[in-house]
């Protein structure tokens, strides 16, 4: 018998026999890591029904004992942190102010930067969500290095955070690592930066003075009307009068329809007859930011243009000032001619519901 098995072996090959073997030892550890998962995952979520209701006795009467007993237990830490991050975005005003506090009393600030530590991006990318909300400025310096990360999801997140703990005092490192930033990127950083509201904006001044890249002019431009303060109107319209960039004068003229600055109006009128139409609707809708009747006869004209979203906007915008202009408008809608007519008849239409067509320029150049 043994004989014929040997001869069995040598007839099947010892490579396939050891390669069965190492197939069905891989198997058994993929049953066992599975079971070993789903037995963690599932304590995991008795353990979160736990800090659930703890937290929310804690949320009435101000004890944190039980909390912080829980999150003392094996993998207390992120489980807590899972349920507060989760709770943090439900919540506002003194119940967001009591998980801020109960999270630093069961010292999830120092597993966020344990997290930070990690050579794991999602490791990374948890501490720096909660960090985003304690605000723990002993981790400065680390999240400074992170600023550097090589993934950009990390340093997007970091600079964030560092907004949000460091205030007015980070912008300028992070201003200074902008032009290396891809060009897609620059934008949401700015946008970042733009949360601190008004202090930004003679960083920013100054920052875009420097710069001769267009690239950096116009989403920083763009930052300025996301804050939509008035302040650098002027240096704004230089570079609406200067710039030969389309992405500038974009920004530009979308900084003018948040901000109306009455400067601009004699600027306007050659955009009107511009050969990209995208720039003709935005400098209609720029145009008539305030209603003034004189603005009338620039208007008028754009009613024939070759393209039905400029013929729709300025129909719009005419219709608001009743009288004339809305009778022009219901004598081209009764006409069976002109092209025009379905378009006036639904402006008057959606007029008459109160309805009106939304529009936001801003960030809106790489759509087109």
């Amino acid at each position: 018998m043994l004989e014929t098995l040997e001869h069995g072996i040598s007839f099947i090959g010892w490579p396939i026999v050891i390669w069965f073997c190492v197939i069905l030892l891989a198997l058994i550890i993929l049953c066992f890591y599975r079971f070993f998962i789903n037995l963690r995952t599932a304590r995991d979520g008795k353990l979160k029904n736990l800090l659930f209701n703890e937290t929310k006795k804690y949320l009435i009467d101000g004890d944190t004992t039980k909390i912080i007993k829980l999150a003392e237990r094996r993998r207390g830490e992120p489980v807590l942190a899972s349920l507060i991050l989760d709770l943090m975005e439900r919540m506002k005003g003194e119940d967001y102010d009591k998980l801020i506090y109960v999270a630093k009393a069961a010292g999830l600030n120092a597993w966020a930067t344990k997290c930070l530590k990690s050579h794991l991006s999602g490791r990374k990318q948890k501490g720096l969500t909660l960090m985003k909300h304690l605000r723990d400025k002993s981790a400065e310096d680390l999240l400074r290095k992170l600023m550097k990360h090589l993934d950009p999801v990390i340093r997007y997140a970091s600079m964030e955070v560092l907004v949000k703990t460091m205030g007015v005092e980070i912008i300028p490192e992070i201003l200074g690592q902008l032009s290396g930033e891809p060009v897609s990127a620059r934008r949401q950083i700015l946008q970042t930066l733009s949360t601190l509201g008004r202090p930004v904006i003679l960083p920013l001044l100054n920052f875009l003075e420097s710069s001769d890249d267009p690239l950096i002019q116009a989403p920083v431009i763009e930052t300025f009307a996301i804050l939509g303060i008035s302040d650098p109107a002027d240096i704004v319209l230089d570079y609406l009068r200067k710039s030969e960039d389309r992405r500038v004068q974009w920004a530009a003229l979308s900084f003018f329809y948040i901000v109306p600055y009455e400067p601009t109006f004699s600027l306007i009128e050659e955009y009107l007859k511009d050969d990209d139409w995208w720039f003709r609707r935005l400098a209609l809708m720029v145009l008539t930011t305030e209603a003034k009747p004189e603005i009338l006869k620039l208007i008028f004209p754009l009613l024939e243009d070759p393209v039905w979203e400029v013929r729709y906007f300025a129909a719009h915008r005419l219709v608001v000032y009743g009288g004339e202009s809305k009778k022009i408008l219901e004598t081209i809608s009764q006409s069976k001619d002109n092209p025009s007519s379905s378009i006036m008849k639904r402006v008057l239409k959606e007029h008459g519901m109160g309805i009106y067509p939304g529009y936001s320029p801003v960030g809106q150049w790489q759509l087109r």
